[in-house]
Parts: C-alpha cells; sequence; structure tokens
C-alpha cells in the first residue's frame, strides 16, 4: 500500500484580495475565455539555483488576484513516454497513480493534500476553488522520441523542447481519446537519462525540476525523472516515505498540481494568483516556485 506523501507538498496560506478583473463569459475555467497562445510557469528550480526571472524567491507579501481563472474542480491524466532503450524505476507508474486516486479519494474532506487552496477564487463570483479532484487514467506510450529538440548537456542523453512535449501529449490525448477542458490536466512524465529545455539554457536538472504550462486550450506539467540528477531535484536522504524514486517526482508533481489549480492560464492578460515577487501558492522540496515566463 502506498504510505502518504502528502508531507512533501507544503501550502502558503495567504490572505487574498478581492481586486481584480472580470473575463467574459467563454470556454475557459469557470465562464472565462480560453486564450490563444503558449505560455509556462511555476518553475520548481534545482537546489540552491535561483531562476533568472524572478530573482527573489522569498516572497513578497499576500498572494494577490491579478484576474485570471482558476481550476474549479480538476481532472488529471498520466503519460508516461517511456520508449524502448530506456527506463523508469520498479512501480514508478504505480505510485504516481495511486497518488492521483488518493487525492481524488480524498475529495471533500480536509486532510486533501490541496485543501488549503480552497481558499482561491476567480471572479466574476468570486468561484472558489472547490475540494473536487479526479483521476482521468493513464497511458504508457511507446512512441520512439524525436531528433533532439534541444542541445545536450551534462547527464542527458536525449533533450525535448518545450514544444515537443506538447506535442506528444496531444498525439497521445488523440489516441487515448482524451480531450482538452478548462479543468482537465495532463502530466508527461519523461524517463531516467531525458532532460528538456523550454528555451536556451533553461533546461531540466541544471535550472528547473518541473514547471506546468498553457498552449491553446491546453493545460499540462513537464514531469522529468528527478532521480536523473538527484542532487539537483530528488528530495532529502530519509525524508522519502516510501524509499522510491516515484516519490522524489511525486514532490514536484504535487507542486504543479496545486499551482495549475490556481494559475492554469500563464499567459499574459490570464494570469490569476502570486505575489510581488512572482511566487505562487505551491512551497515545497526541493525548491520554490517562481511565475517566471
Amino acid at each position: 500500500m502506498l504510505k502518504r506523501v502528502s508531507f512533501i507538498l507544503f501550502i502558503s496560506v495567504l490572505a487574498f484580495s478581492l481586486a481584480g478583473p472580470a473575463f467574459a463569459s467563454g470556454d475557459g475555467p469557470n465562464g472565462a475565455t480560453a486564450p490563444e497562445g503558449d505560455g509556462v510557469g511555476g518553475f520548481v528550480p534545482v537546489k540552491g539555483h535561483q531562476a533568472a526571472s524572478p530573482s527573489n524567491f522569498l516572497g513578497s507579501g499576500k498572494l494577490t488576484y491579478h484576474g485570471g481563472p482558476i481550476m474549479h474542480t480538476n481532472r488529471t491524466y498520466a503519460i508516461y513516454w517511456v520508449p524502448a532503450g530506456y527506463n523508469v524505476s520498479a512501480g514508478y507508474s504505480t505510485y504516481i497513480n495511486r497518488y492521483f486516486q488518493d487525492v481524488a479519494a480524498a475529495s471533500g474532506t480536509t486532510t486533501n493534500v490541496y485543501y488549503a487552496a480552497t481558499q482561491y477564487y476567480s471572479l466574476p463570483g468570486p468561484i472558489y476553488v472547490s475540494n473536487s479532484s479526479s483521476f482521468g487514467g493513464y497511458y504508457v506510450d511507446t512512441q520512439a522520441f524525436p531528433a533532439n529538440g534541444c542541445a545536450l548537456y551534462s547527464g542527458v542523453t536525449k533533450c525535448l523542447s518545450d514544444t515537443q512535449i506538447r506535442a506528444e501529449t496531444r498525439r497521445v490525448m488523440s489516441v487515448a481519446g482524451w480531450v482538452t477542458s478548462p479543468t482537465h490536466m495532463f502530466f508527461m512524465f519523461t524517463p531516467y537519462g531525458v532532460g528538456s529545455c523550454y528555451s536556451a539554457g533553461s533546461c531540466a536538472f541544471t535550472q528547473y525540476c518541473a514547471y506546468h504550462g498553457y498552449s491553446s486550450g491546453l493545460i499540462y506539467a513537464n514531469q522529468p525523472y528527478t532521480y536523473t540528477n538527484s542532487s539537483a531535484c530528488g528530495i532529502p536522504t530519509g525524508t522519502s516515505p516510501n524509499g522510491l524514486s516515484a516519490d522524489s517526482t511525486l514532490s514536484v508533481v504535487s507542486h504543479e498540481h496545486n499551482e495549475a489549480m490556481t494559475d492554469p492560464y500563464v499567459v499574459p492578460g490570464h494570469y490569476a494568483w502570486y505575489d510581488a515577487a512572482g511566487m505562487k501558492t505551491a512551497i515545497n522540496a526541493p525548491g520554490f516556485s517562481a511565475h517566471s515566463h
């Protein structure tokens, strides 16, 4: 049985402001219009690293509302992109799937790891984050990796661009019959030794451990295999409840899941909750959250 990993996630319980513009009705979260364009945010920096923007990871005052929508409810999907010749640890997907299932089972309870997020809302309304999550399923993807979308760097044998990660997420969704929705979030898990870069020089295990993003209706998270570089992205020795690499990845999974609930559209004009330093709602090992783009 999977031991609880909820201790890994810490959510800052901060007061909030009612100020913020309303959105017109449409097909986005809680009636907001789903924007076009691409954006990424909620980076978990590697241990000891300060991301380029913003530079202050200590936070600055209370979280404030910037007018964008939240995910009132959420449904998660997991994709494990592990082609022949690559690997993850035994039980990796099983433990991660169990986490999503346990979070869903805890919906409506005060012991849910995301319960503190229910203080956040979007306008008009206000409509608050609901203590309601469900798990839509998982897909083991053995599709061969494309040619490197970014330059190889130390510790990785394959490098995927954000564009490639989004493209494969959409391909799997088509095969599995999954659809984009303002309440659906898709987690892309890649195997040991596979890096990624969302821009030149901003890469997994050197700058970040994970991030979430948005692309024309698609809410997703890039979840590299954290034990590819445990000194950069692994949770501290002795704190893993199951003694597995999956626990380390779940540390940043919980981070991105929570942050997407309170800021799913990381594109200009549609931001939701963060503070004056760019900090969002989750703070957990191994790093801090930044709203940088």
